[in-house]
């Protein structure tokens, strides 16, 4: 994948969008934009403003495309009150004016700024788009997608969105099949940030898609572990793995006690996966470990490459201590696993495999009610 071409496209210039900001793009004026019910003369603004700046974006030219873009979706972000009726109005006009061959076309720049706008109108039709390119055999043009789906469920989190609570639970659900299997770390990181974008999502009579969120971020987070290793090729997908864990720590911290019992189910399974990850790493002797022969600097080396499998372990203490205590579960503690294996020897490693078993292991406190998982789930002996 071009990752460079990704993020200039994908995250957008600072300039076009300091603009933006400022009120200098998104033509369209707030009284459109806001309307409850887009009139006909509404209507011709809208066809004169796609009109006028969406051939911009298939000359595939890179300042004309950023401003171009900037256009056409800078009114979803200056904070008017975009309508439902307004989004499927424009809509109707993108779709009208072949917005759906631009995303189809050849030239990446093209086809994934065709995607961002697609993600940030937030419509049934515009989503029809976007997930018609989360398979794409390119890299580039499927990140792309990513990102545009994770668009239209900010929108969905944050404003008032055309697409159904069904649709957006339906895409969330998408994303998590692809996160499971999906080889570009790169493009896991982006599944994991957009699954977390659904899983934010408190929008009343929403609920659904904040709960496929959860379930499918747990569930493909889970699966990957399976295979993840604590190696400098894993490094991103366990940078994900950490900052969901931390996401869904931080989300059974503030809302545990309403949360619906599944959901907080789902969140100790992947908790203890996390735990469990890392007891298998040290048994498995993929964590260097201090000796007393040891020189300082080879010491701090061996600390430091295990950095990211202890912050593995915090997450996961945290995701199940919170979810444990919304599940009404005693004798849960957090007993800082993290200060325990920054000590890097072998006796602490120990203590903690032990400890971890007695979680995750057979006869284990996630294998007992209200969690009642299989121990070989977690495939500690």
């Amino acid at each position: 994948m071009n990752r460079t071409l990704v993020k200039w496209i994908v995250c957008g210039a600072a300039g076009a969008w300091s603009a933006v900001a400022s009120g200098q793009l998104g033509g369209l004026p707030p009284e459109v934009v806001s309307s409850s019910s887009v009139t006909s003369s509404q209507r011709d603004a809208i066809r004169e403003h796609v009109s006028k700046h969406l051939p911009e974006i298939a000359g595939g030219e890179p300042d004309k495309v950023r401003r171009a873009r900037a256009e056409l979706v800078g009114m979803f972000f200056r904070g008017d009150d975009v309508s439902v009726s307004f989004r499927q109005a424009y809509a109707a006009e993108l779709t009208g004016q072949k917005l759906a061959d631009l995303a189809r076309s050849e030239n990446d720049l093209v086809a994934i700024n065709a995607l961002r706008i697609a993600g940030d109108v937030a419509s049934s039709e515009t989503l029809d788009i976007v997930e018609a390119h989360l398979g794409s055999s390119r890299s580039a043009v499927r990140y792309g997608a990513v990102a545009a789906a994770q668009r239209t469920l900010d929108q969905v989190r944050e404003r008032f969105p055309a697409v159904t609570a069904d649709r957006a639970a339906g895409l969330a659900a998408t994303l998590g099949a692809r996160l499971a299997d999906e080889k570009d770390p790169l493009l896991a990181d982006a599944l994991t940030r957009a699954l977390q974008s659904a899983a934010g999502v408190t929008r009343e009579r929403y609920e659904s898609v904040r709960a496929a969120g959860i379930t499918e971020l747990c569930r493909a987070l889970s699966a990957r572990l399976k295979t993840m290793e604590s190696r400098d090729e894993d490094a991103l997908v366990i940078n994900s793995v950490v900052r969901a864990g931390l996401f869904l720590r931080d989300d059974l911290s503030a809302n545990g006690a309403t949360m619906p019992e599944r959901l907080k189910v789902d969140a100790a399974g992947l908790g203890g996966d996390m735990l469990a990850w890392v007891a298998k790493q040290i048994t498995g002797r993929k964590l260097p470990q201090v000796s007393g022969g040891d020189d300082e600097p080879t010491a701090k080396q061996k600390r430091d490459s295990r950095a990211a499998a202890i912050n593995v372990a915090a997450a996961g203490e945290g995701v199940l201590f919170f979810a444990a205590r919304g599940l009404n579960v005693t004798g849960v503690t957090q007993t800082n696993f993290k200060a325990e294996l920054e000590k890097a020897s072998s006796f602490e490693d120990a203590r903690y495999v032990e400890a971890v078993r007695a979680i995750a292991g057979p006869g284990g406190l996630l294998t007992k009610p209200p969690f009642q998982f299989q121990a070989s789930r977690f495939g500690l002996q």
